[in-house]
């Protein structure tokens, strides 16, 4: 597979994916510790080696802020993570095409393609919930919670979850 990967979308499905493949090549927790409990790499190579993977990662966001779904303290981790892991972003982009070569975008009032051997999409969601009609029709008493609700953040669905489940009693 290709090293360099665009991700178009820095919601949290965006960010999360962006993570995933940026640490694709890094050591893992085991790996790690038994370098450096044998003394085989300097602690900053060990670290390079933790935070360096395999590829080159942009994220590629139509909105001025990135993770704007997370909630506060997950979207700093997360904020953290994506510097850590040398993941680029661009904020404020919108992208116009995706090309053979990679995808080309709008940014700072300036056209240019990013090269990609590899495009995810994570642009956005939207709720289903094809067990609603069902229910309804069975005469099934329920309650719609969490992204089949809404798009929502996972403290908002737990929440909405907890609510249903205490009022069952």
């Amino acid at each position: 597979t290709g090293r360099r990967v665009v991700v178009i979308g820095g919601g949290a499905t965006g960010i999360e994916t962006a993570l995933l493949l940026a640490e694709t090549g890094t050591l893992s927790g085991d790996e790690l510790k038994f370098l450096l409990v044998n003394g085989a790499v300097v602690p900053d190579k060990l670290y390079k080696l933790a935070t360096e993977g395999t590829k080159e990662v942009v994220v590629v966001e139509m909105a001025e802020t990135l993770g704007a779904n997370f909630g506060k303290s997950t979207r700093w981790g997360m904020l953290q993570d994506i510097n850590r892991y040398g993941v680029k972003t661009l904020v404020q982009a919108k992208v116009l095409e995706i090309t053979d070569g990679g995808v080309k975008i709008e940014h700072g009032g300036e056209v240019r393609e990013l090269p990609a051997d590899h495009v995810v999409l994570a642009v956005g969601t939207r709720s289903a919930n094809p067990l609603q009609q069902v229910a309804e029709e069975l005469g099934i008493g329920f309650k719609v919670v969490g992204d089949a609700l809404a798009p929502a953040t996972v403290f908002e669905a737990n929440h909405q979850g907890y609510n249903a489940g205490r009022s069952i009693a």
